[in-house]
């Protein structure tokens, strides 16, 4: 609750922190895109582009149901079928990292 209320609150937030020491260094992400190419970071405008052409309006959870309303989302997203990486499920267990400050 404490936190809820720093969060949401105008007072000073200064009173949460967290480190940790990584055991190992997480891979450069090595993410290629049907359309795009290898995913150079940061994103060149160039790459911007093409990864939005390729893209789809991303849809969000109203009750049950999964919609698209760009007035609640107005989000893109590529489909995980148009994405390759050899380090994307190294990348992905970055939760672990996360899971260390909880």
């Amino acid at each position: 609750m404490l936190l809820w209320h720093t969060l949401h609150s105008d007072d000073d937030i200064g009173q949460f922190a967290c480190s940790s020491r990584l055991e190992k260094a997480l891979p450069y992400p090595d993410i290629t895109v049907t359309g795009v190419g290898k995913l150079s970071l940061p994103l060149s405008r160039e790459q911007g582009l093409a990864l939005k052409a390729v893209a789809e309006q991303a849809p969000h959870g109203r009750g049950p149901e999964t919609v698209v309303d760009t007035s609640v989302r107005d989000a893109l997203q590529v489909s995980r079928a148009h994405m390759q990486s050899s380090t994307l499920p190294a990348v992905c267990s970055a939760r672990h990292v996360c899971d260390q400050c909880i």
